[in-house]
């Protein structure tokens, strides 16, 4: 239906195809009718077909560097998951910097919260440690403590999801479309002396605001 309302307004057939498995992914994506990596599949098959790319460029795409290094950021956030090693993390940085004030403890949370998010997902993160903070809270006799905590750690996260190109899906979509309009290939390591100093600075100051 797509395709045929598009071509009937003189679009061009190629652009046509693409809008139409563009409305079928997306379609497919939200309402799962299929599993969603499937769904993912449909483009590789079906653009060759109606003549819009080449399997080689198709391919080329899927195959992008930005692609695996997204995929391998996921990979490593499942299995940080799976081992428990997120929260040995956060427990590990609450005791570092101690509780025994409520405003150690919402650095103790958005510190771990910073440093995971640089290697997960910021949301993911922010999930992660939700439980552990709702309680603490409810253990504290601060009544003032919830909302430092909780913004703290959905700040923290945000903000250290900067500091590595995994940190967060934008991350790797900026160093892509840098890459090709400069011609400068941005390393791993380039990056994080860009995000590091960022995270190392605005998280203290988003802290010392909160509390």
């Amino acid at each position: 239906a797509t395709f045929l309302s598009l071509y009937s307004a003189d679009w061009d057939s190629v652009a046509c195809w693409t809008a139409a498995i563009s409305v079928i992914c997306a379609t497919w994506w939200i309402f799962e009718p299929i599993p969603i990596p499937a769904t993912s599949l449909i483009p590789i098959a079906t653009l060759p077909v109606v003549g819009v790319l080449t399997p080689a460029q198709v391919g080329q795409a899927y195959g992008s560097p930005l692609v695996i290094l997204l995929m391998g950021g996921f990979i490593l956030s499942t299995a940080m998951e799976k081992s428990g090693a997120h929260r040995r993390v956060a427990l590990n940085m609450v005791n570092l910097f101690g509780g025994a004030s409520s405003r150690r403890l919402v650095f103790g949370f958005m510190a771990a919260a910073a440093a995971l998010s640089m290697w997960i997902s910021n949301t993911a993160t922010t999930l992660m440690l939700l439980p552990v903070a709702l309680a603490v809270i409810e253990r504290s006799k601060d009544d003032n403590l919830a909302i430092p905590l909780l913004l703290g750690i959905a700040y923290a996260a945000s903000v250290g999801g900067i500091g590595t190109p995994i940190g967060t899906p934008p991350n790797l979509l900026f160093r892509e479309v840098y890459e090709n309009v400069t011609g400068t290939e941005v390393g791993f390591m380039t990056w994080m002396t860009w995000g590091i100093p960022i995270v190392l600075i605005f998280v203290p100051i988003i802290g010392l605001w909160l509390t």
